[in-house]
């Protein structure tokens, strides 16, 4: 016999919880386990396809004004990387991804209105509507939301 059914609960109507942001509420479904490691696997482990559309994305204004760069060691111009003030531009790639992909995967937490799904949410769509400094707080309040702190569990 399940817990749910000796309790006579609705397991997905225990894992909704709400916050509020600037006036706006939202509504959070708190990932099981198998979510959650399927959410930090892949925000963790992005494609090489995605890693190289960012990199792209980034490489190519810096091949627009490589002569403008000349001979520097601030911009190093490898064989198959740039390095920035001795930071890799493939690097950069990876850690914005994985920034991206978090963001996506914690707005995919959140409920959409009745009606309305997240499955084709993209992170350009986030971007596009939300300036990034709201998408940390949005993550934060997320995180806040499907794993308060000891401190905050002990309140209740």
């Amino acid at each position: 016999m399940s817990l749910k059914n000796i309790l006579g609960i609705n397991p997905e109507f225990i894992r909704i919880r709400e916050f509020e942001l600037q006036g706006q509420k939202f509504k959070v479904k708190v990932p099981n386990i198998t979510e959650s490691e399927y959410m930090e696997k892949m925000v963790e482990n992005p494609s090489s396809e995605i890693i190289d559309e960012k990199y792209q994305k980034l490489l190519k204004p810096l091949l627009e004004k490589k002569e403008q760069f000349g001979e520097s060691d601030k911009i190093v111009f490898k064989d198959d990387d740039v390095v920035i003030d001795s930071i890799s531009l493939k690097e950069i790639a990876i850690n914005q991804c994985k920034t991206e992909l978090r963001i996506l995967a914690s707005f995919k937490l959140l409920i959409p209105q009745e009606g309305q799904t997240m499955d084709n949410l993209t992170y350009d769509d986030i971007n596009s509507d939300i300036p990034f400094p709201i998408q940390l707080d949005i993550v934060k309040k997320i995180a806040n939301i499907i794993s308060p702190s000891y401190e905050d569990s002990k309140k209740n």
